[in-house]
């Protein structure tokens, strides 16, 4: 038996805020204060207190919904969560999409999504988002396994899948390089108006006795080195040879990961929440990271798609 295991920044991280929020609401409805002068309750806190209350009993309603656990034996899946239990037998399911898009709802801000799909009895249909789930890629290799390989056909994936290794030699100067220009995107432009800002405001509120390299220098590099890797984590890039996908990164110079191509299952370019576009790889062990390129351009992101199609490579575009 394997058993979903939520993902720490998705849910275990979002809960106890989402209490927070609605126990201040709380906390407001119970002390709402007084009218300064008067000692008159002051009825316009009321409007905050239940608007905090609202949102965040929502929230956590939904939230909750979410927080659905999966496990998997060889004849059946149970499904469990605060609201509902259910357990689906083998012969029951009609199909299981391991690499569906789906657009889950609120928490997935309306737009597509990694997930697994599975239609059962027919007309149900249950969804399971891997960025809810830390082990996604392990539910499922045992899907497969349980599911949808033939008996007798043997190990499904080989020792080594992962498509992850030490890039040879030489290889990366024989890549095609996919990348913009870093200065003129978004979150170059963005890290340098905050830098130009900060220099230029700083000084002017200098105190007298403080060290001035601190605060004409120290200080707003304090401020910027957060945004910087903040902004730099969407500033990848990619290159392709015959064999291997590499990607690195135009703010962090050091970053580099590489995938062989014929260990890649299929490509998504995707548009993620307020962040930049993104290239999803998964491996043919189910495995699956996104990489925001925030410097490519809609021509840049098309020639990739063509030479990734030109490679034997499925390529899904949603940008």
């Amino acid at each position: 038996m394997i058993k979903s295991k939520f993902a720490f920044g998705y849910l275990y991280f979002t809960f106890p805020f989402l209490l927070l929020f609605f126990f201040a609401g709380v906390f407001f409805l119970v002390s709402p204060g007084t009218i300064e002068g008067s000692g008159k309750p002051n009825s316009m806190l009321l409007i905050p207190a239940l608007l905090f209350m609202g949102g965040g009993g929502m929230l956590i309603y939904i939230t909750l919904k979410k927080m659905i656990v999966l496990r998997i034996y060889p004849d059946r899946l149970e499904i469990k969560s605060l609201f509902f239990e259910e357990t689906i037998f083998k012969v029951e399911i009609s199909s299981i999409d391991l690499a569906a898009r789906e657009d889950i709802g609120f928490l997935g801000n309306s737009r597509l999504t990694s997930a697994i799909a599975i239609q059962y009895r027919e007309t149900e249909k249950f969804v399971l988002a891997d960025m809810f789930y830390r082990n996604s890629a392990e539910l499922k290799e045992a899907l497969q396994e349980n599911f949808l390989s033939n008996a007798g056909t043997g190990p499904l994936f080989p020792e080594y899948s992962g498509g992850r290794e030490p890039l040879p030699a030489g290889e990366e100067d024989e890549a095609e390089k996919f990348a913009g220009n870093a200065i003129l995107s978004t979150n170059g432009i963005t890290l340098l108006a905050c830098a130009l800002v900060l220099f230029l405001l700083v000084p002017q509120h200098r105190h007298r006795n403080t060290d001035p390299w601190l605060l004409t220098w120290g200080l707003p590099m304090i401020v910027l080195a957060p945004l910087y890797f903040a902004l730099g984590t969407q500033m990848c890039y990619f290159k392709l040879s015959d064999k291997y996908l590499v990607i690195r990164n135009q703010f962090l110079p050091w970053y580099r990961r590489s995938y062989r191509l014929d260990m890649i299952q299929n490509v998504v370019f995707e548009r993620p929440y307020k962040r930049s576009y993104s290239l999803r790889v998964t491996t043919r062990d189910f495995s699956s990271k996104a990489f925001s390129a925030g410097s490519l351009r809609d021509d840049t992101w098309k020639a990739l798609a063509k030479r990734l199609d030109q490679a034997g490579i499925s390529v899904r575009s949603e940008i």
